[in-house]
Parts: C-alpha cells; structure tokens; sequence
C-alpha cells in the first residue's frame, strides 16, 4: 500500500519509483489522493480475505515469505477444494477455525481476484520456461496483457479499484516497451508478430508497423555511417555485387564516391527485403525469430544479420 504524505502547506506527495527505478517524491492533486486512497482500501479488504484463506492453506505458506503466484495456488485450491474444506470444517466443530471461513461474498471476491491475476500467472509460467530472446514478444505481451487481458469487466467494486491500478501500475512499469522502437522492430522480425495484428485499433496497427520498419532503416543507416569503407562493404551485403547490374550506370554513377553508391545499394535491398518479408508467408509457423532467419538466410541475408544483432541484446 502507499503512504500519502502532507506538505505543512496542505499539498500531498508520495514516494514512487520514476523509469530509471530511483525512488522519487512526486506531488498528487486531490483526485490522485482519492484514487490511492481506494486503492488501499480494496488491498486492505483483499489481504483480510487471503488471511483467512491461510488458515485453510496445506502449504503451511506465510504471508512474509509466500511469493504472489504461492498466493494465487492457495486461493485456486481453496476454491477447488471449497466443499471438501467446509465438510472437514464441519467435522472438527472448531469454532476458532470456523471464524475465519470466508464468507459466500468474499468467496465471490477471491474467484474474481483470480481472473484478474490469471493472465499475469500465465505470462510468469511462460517467461520461465522460453528459450526465445524476451526481446522478440516483450512488446506484444504487454501491449496485449494492459489493453486487453487486464481489461476485464468486473463486478466487485474493490476489484474494479485493484484492476485500474494494475494497468496503470504496469503501463508505468513497461513504459520504456513502448516508448523504444527497438522493442517494436524486435517485434516485426518476428514472423508470428510481424503484421502487429495483436493491435486491433488499425490506426495504431499501421504506425507501429511503419515506426518498427523506419527503425531498421535507421539502424542500418547508422552502422553504416560508423563503419569505415571496407566494413561497410561486408556489412549485410553479400549479395549488393550479383545485383549491382540492375542498377543504371550513367555518367553521373562513374564519377561518384564509389563506397556511397555501394551504400546507396545496401539500403534498396534492405528496404527490397523488408517489403518481401512483409508479404512473406512460411510453410511452417515459427515463433523463434533466430530459427526462422537462420532456415531463411538465402531469402533475407541483411534482415537476418540484423536480427542476429538485435535479438542478442
């Protein structure tokens, strides 16, 4: 829960965590004060209610120590084994214990808490055991996980409260995914994600596809540049000597500086490869951006050196 403070001139401020994770004090007007203010109230109510749950709990599990997915399994089986529990309850006629069985209302408040928590346990069990670069869906995931998957109409009102701050929670948290191109461009050169069809407003869909392609073209452009003449040549270039004939050679091409009429080059075929991996459909589906330019390589040696380069880091 977070602590307001007050100012001796009457304002208020709390301490939070800015995108660098350094601990800053940050000023709240009168509604962020109301919105934190809920906030803590429906944790405090929904901590009362897993308290109770913990009587019940085999694990053994504490509060200090038990992570939230511990939590989310102890809720889960409370609720599976919901009547099996009230039987031995019943049988034991004990009456500490049976003050603190949930009530039919905060039963009703646990099966929503694990629908709103259900798609962040997902994603955790998923993260762990991928042997893919994070890199390549990091940004659908949270595009999808704040848009979507967290957008869920719910019916308790402390659930309701508890849903906002989540998404507004983990929209601060993954900011730098959607604030850096790289995270998109990531995104395109893999082949499940590269049409962005996660994204259903089709406005948002076309620019981040055009923001993840300009950024390729940027980054190609600035290795370029930071290379000398030699390396320029070798960079993702291989096939720029079999294409050169198709290229006009009037008079004006002889007399230019031969290393930027090679860049000139490069960067047609890297747009010419762009636009032939867009319309591109596999015969097998791939999910691993590495495995598909490694099988590919032929088809788009520059997009799979430059996928090399940005999956490693």
């Amino acid at each position: 829960m977070r602590t307001i403070n007050e100012e001796e001139n009457g304002y208020f401020f709390v301490y939070d965590y800015d995108e660098n994770d350094l601990l800053q004090r940050v000023p709240i007007d009168c509604e962020a004060k109301v919105i934190i203010e809920l906030t803590n109230l429906a944790k405090e109510s929904l901590s009362k209610i897993i308290d109770k749950c913990r009587h019940f709990s085999d694990s053994g599990e504490t509060a200090t120590k038990a992570s939230w997915l511990d939590t989310y399994a102890m809720l889960d089986g409370m609720l599976t084994n919901k009547e099996a529990l009230q039987m031995r309850l019943f049988l034991h006629e004990n009456p500490d214990l049976a003050s603190q069985w949930p009530s039919e209302q905060e039963f009703d408040k646990i099966q929503e808490l694990l629908l709103l928590l259900e798609p962040l346990k997902d994603l955790s069990c998923d993260f762990s055991r991928s042997n893919y670069p994070a890199i390549c869906f990091l940004f659908p995931v949270m595009h999808r996980l704040i848009n979507v998957d967290l957008d869920l109409k719910l019916e308790d009102f402390d659930l309701m409260v508890l849903r906002d701050d989540l998404k507004r929670s983990m929209a601060k948290r993954f900011n730098y995914i959607f604030r850096n191109d790289l995270f998109k461009a990531a995104t395109f050169l893999n082949c499940c994600y590269k049409k962005f069809e996660f994204i259903e407003d089709l406005d948002e869909r076309k620019l981040i596809l055009q923001q993840s392609k300009n950024y390729l073209i940027n980054f190609f452009k600035s290795r370029n540049n930071s290379m000398d003449s030699k390396d320029s040549i070798q960079l993702l270039n291989r096939d720029s000597s079999k294409s050169s004939s198709s290229f006009s050679s009037s008079f004006m091409n002889k007399i230019t500086d031969k290393s930027l009429t090679r860049k000139s080059q490069s960067l047609s075929l890297l747009e010419l490869e762009i636009d032939n991996y867009e319309k591109f459909d596999p015969e097998i589906e791939c999910d691993d951006g590495l495995a598909f330019f490694s099988t590919y390589k032929s088809q788009f040696s520059i997009l799979s050196d430059m996928a090399k380069y940005i999956y490693s880091l």
